[in-house]
């Protein structure tokens, strides 16, 4: 039993991959600068490198201690064994078609997971290095709390149920709001969008992301700074039993707000789940501190009872 390997996530992913026939464009539509790899082998890598992202999450280098105790073989056309400058030669091919390979990810999501692209959700996130040698890695605001390491930022686009249709990189000192008018630049021009509903979170709001998403002529929705609740909701009564119910917890009403423009609208927005998770944790968090300080009362009064008796 010691040559036993597990078969079940590999037919899974490879189901999938086949259903929306990735690779196999890849193949096709890839073009290779690079003599020593050709555009098959490149498709083959990279697909087994996203078994690997997948299924066992590590470096390259460890790729290759961990493929030939799985079933890959089986599962690529590739037999001989793993390189790994084949691996880094295949990840610079996909870096030269990475445009290309977008637009296939786009017309998938369109096609065979019959996604919208009127919808499309944007966010950034952080990624830290412990290597020295990336040129565009230095430090920023660290979404992994690691402020003494360098940091990528990566920005994603999706569709409403989490599609990926475009990826981009940027130095790690890259402020989330400062992406929004290149990515919807890009968007509109990459793709034959008519219409985006984009959708951001507090860190994307700000005056220029609204220009420049009105001056594309698209529509956005994005959730307002906390501090500025104060302002929209002054001397605004909240009737929960009014609200309209979007879905299970979820509850929305619409606010007047007479310094809004005309096409736009505020929303107010109640998810009574969260209210009750928020709740039991204050309580939680109440009842933690009450026993600290119910241990502190006793240290206390255990060490003045001491003293008295001395």
């Amino acid at each position: 039993y010691s040559s036993a390997v597990s078969y079940g996530s590999f037919v899974l992913l490879d189901t999938l991959f086949s259903a929306s026939g990735l690779f196999t464009k890849m193949q096709k539509t890839l073009v290779s600068q690079d003599p020593h790899i050709t555009t098959q082998t490149t498709a083959e890598c990279i697909k087994a490198m996203v078994f690997q992202r997948l299924l066992k999450p590590d470096s390259k280098l460890a790729f290759l201690d961990w493929a030939p105790t799985t079933p890959l073989p089986y599962f690529t056309s590739l037999r001989e064994e793993w390189d790994l400058q084949t691996l880094y030669r295949s990840l610079e091919v996909l870096e030269e078609n990475w445009e290309q390979l977008e637009q296939e990810l786009y017309q998938i999501a369109l096609n065979v997971y019959q996604q919208t692209h009127k919808e499309l959700f944007y966010d950034i996130t952080s990624s830290y290095l412990e290597g020295h040698h990336c040129t565009i890695a230095t430090y920023g605001y660290s979404r992994d709390k690691r402020k003494d390491k360098v940091q990528i930022v990566i920005g994603l686009v999706t569709t409403y149920d989490g599609f990926p249709i475009q990826c981009k990189i940027y130095p790690g000192n890259t402020k989330d709001e400062t992406t929004v008018s290149t990515v919807i630049e890009e968007l509109t021009h990459q793709y034959p969008i008519q219409e985006i509903v984009f959708v951001g979170d507090r860190g994307m709001l700000t005056a220029n992301n609204v220009k420049a998403i009105q001056d594309k002529q698209q529509k956005y929705v994005m959730a307002i700074p906390r501090q500025w609740s104060k302002k929209y909701l002054h001397n605004t009564v909240i009737q929960e039993d009014h609200m309209e119910e979007m879905e299970t917890h979820l509850y929305a009403t619409t606010i007047d707000n007479e310094s809004s423009t005309s096409d736009e609208r505020l929303v107010l927005c109640l998810n009574t789940q969260k209210r009750e998770d928020d709740q039991a944790y204050r309580n939680k968090c109440i009842e933690t501190i009450q026993k600290e300080l119910d241990a502190l009362k006793e240290r206390v009064h255990g060490s003045s009872l001491s003293s008295s008796m001395h």
